[in-house]
């Protein structure tokens, strides 16, 4: 959609900005559309790895705001109900798990393996 289109926009922006600034990036974030998460996360997770998992899913379209908290750019490093809806959708996109299964929601192995796939890991 234009909103999606419009938030990926502004997330490169972002990223170009810091580039050419020579802005440092803190570990456990994105750079240059990678991240590596580790640990499990859910509803209640706060951290860096909460951050560059939301950095991940609106890279990837998976927006967790069109604007505000948790939009591109606007990143937080808490995972809410908002981006527990994002990383469900990632999911169901993957086939690792639909809305009445166990982990939906939630990344887990299948859900951290799949990330990290796609972030060359």
């Amino acid at each position: 959609t234009i909103a999606q289109l419009q938030a990926q926009l502004q997330v490169l922006l972002a990223q170009l900005n810091a580039l050419q600034s020579g802005a440092a990036v803190a570990p456990g974030l994105i750079t240059a559309g990678k991240v590596h998460i580790t640990q499990a996360l859910s509803k209640g997770s706060r951290g860096n790895s909460v951050k560059g998992l939301q950095q991940f899913l609106n890279n990837h379209g998976f927006i967790i705001s069109a604007t505000g908290a948790g939009s591109p750019g606007q990143e937080t490093d808490m995972y809410g109900g908002l981006t527990e809806k994002a990383v469900g959708k990632f999911q169901e996109k993957y086939n690792i798990a639909k809305p009445s299964e166990p982990g939906f929601g939630r990344v887990g192995p299948k859900t951290r393996a799949k990330i990290n796939e796609l972030s060359g890991n």
